[in-house]
């Protein structure tokens, strides 16, 4: 890394041309192999840049100059993006006058990735994503390998935490394969294990994915780390239900809530009841199903009330299927209330469709289930699609609109493909 690339960083987040940079100061030819990497730029040079730029001069004539503050705020960042995220951005606004133009590219580099990771962490994720695109300035194919071993983790880790919230499945896992290279510790890997077994569910490879998850479960109750452990046991339930192995599933989610109970993990307790609920829906038990819902919306309700979404979306479908209509309808508009992004409103509405349908509402189903299927194919969400797609072809098919039924089997049948495609890795 040289001061080309902070150089280039700057110019381009600005949008200036070369001739914009360096008139009157070095001929564009010159500069442009300053930017390049192959001269180098004179003390002087750098300090009439840095005017024109309104930069400070130490950030272009002191780019390998460590500083011992930044380091120490840098690893309370560290700490705390890892502890405590709304702790983290706290923390980050208070020290923005001492970050924003860090002499050493390293230090900016390290900052860089937490503060893309945080960004993450909040579902920032444009925010992220423009992070990321500065450590790209810095950080590329070529150069990579000659990285200290920690930075390579951290970047390799954090480029896939951004591949799995943009849904590039395939990119990430093959990301954090390359980050499980550079680990440093147990801990690390677990979570890296932990994510694979994650992007697994994702791509529906569940019995790959039960193989990491074993593994990080067993180096979270090594390293007793009961939080983590709590989180892969839920995981493991939740793969072992993909595979139809419900009996499984219940015992490690019970361990997970026995666990959880010791600890006195409220929100996690919740996350698991919810997880049992699922497990004996998946069943058809709807009666021991809405038992353990209704126990996870009450935990939520305490711990977790952003989540209660969740739990509301379940008990909704399960009054709808015991053709409970009054009481679908209360927890729907409760669910409403605590709708979190567009992935939850078009779930919602794909269930509000759902109703249409059951009380005879062909006009409104089919409106409120086509903007929902259009919504989950354009961003992806290819689980979601899937079912309800297949019952709206089948639907359009029994009213004898042929053409559209069709179209919408195609859309089931590219939406399968897109799905095996993205797991393949």
């Amino acid at each position: 890394m040289h001061i080309g690339n902070r150089l280039k960083k700057i110019r381009s987040l600005r949008k200036l041309s070369q001739v914009d940079v360096c008139k009157g100061i070095v001929s564009p030819s010159h500069y442009s192999n300053i930017e390049s990497g192959r001269y180098e730029a004179s003390e002087d040079i750098l300090d009439l840049i840095a005017n024109r730029l309104e930069v400070p001069k130490g950030y272009l004539t002191e780019i390998h100059k460590v500083s011992n503050s930044i380091k120490e705020t840098l690893a309370l960042l560290e700490n705390k993006v890892n502890q405590d995220v709304e702790e983290a951005a706290i923390f980050l606004e208070n020290n923005m006058h001492q970050l924003e133009y860090i002499p050493s590219i390293h230090q900016e580099v390290e900052y860089l990735i937490l503060s893309c990771q945080l960004q993450l962490k909040l579902i920032q994720i444009d925010k992220a994503k423009q992070l990321h695109h500065e450590v790209r300035f810095y950080i590329h194919e070529k150069n990579v390998d000659a990285l200290p071993k920690e930075t390579k983790f951290k970047y390799y880790y954090v480029s896939a935490l951004l591949q799995y919230y943009e849904r590039s499945f395939k990119e990430s896992f093959q990301l954090y394969e390359k980050s499980l290279l550079y680990t440093n510790t147990q801990q690390d890997k677990g979570k890296i294990l932990f994510n694979l077994a994650l992007i697994c569910f994702n791509t529906n490879e569940n019995q790959k994915g039960l193989q990491y998850a074993i593994e990080a479960k067993n180096i979270y109750l090594d390293l007793h780390f009961w939080k983590e452990t709590v989180s892969t046991y839920t995981l493991l339930g939740i793969l072992h239900m993909e595979v139809k192995e419900y009996a499984k599933a219940s015992d490690v989610l019970l361990k997970g809530l026995n666990l959880a109970k010791e600890q006195g993990m409220g929100a996690d307790q919740a996350k698991i009841l919810h997880n049992l609920g699922m497990n004996y829906f998946h069943q058809q038990d709807y009666e021991t199903s809405l038992g353990y819902f209704e126990k996870s919306l009450e935990l939520k309700l305490l711990f977790d009330p952003k989540g209660t979404f969740l739990s509301y979306i379940p008990i909704a479908k399960i009054y709808l299927i015991t053709h409970e209509i009054e009481k679908c309808n209360t927890c729907l508009s409760e669910a409403k209330k605590v709708i979190r992004g567009d992935l939850d409103k078009y779930t919602l509405q794909a269930l509000e469709a759902k109703r249409e349908l059951v009380t005879s509402n062909i006009k409104n189903y089919e409106r409120l289930i086509e903007e929902s299927i259009n919504y989950f194919y354009n961003n992806k969400y290819w689980f979601e699609l899937l079912d309800i797609t297949k019952e709206f072809s089948e639907h359009l098919y029994k009213q004898r609109k042929y053409k559209k039924a069709y179209d919408y089997l195609k859309m089931e049948l590219k939406a399968t493909q897109l799905l095996f495609r993205e797991h393949s890795s």
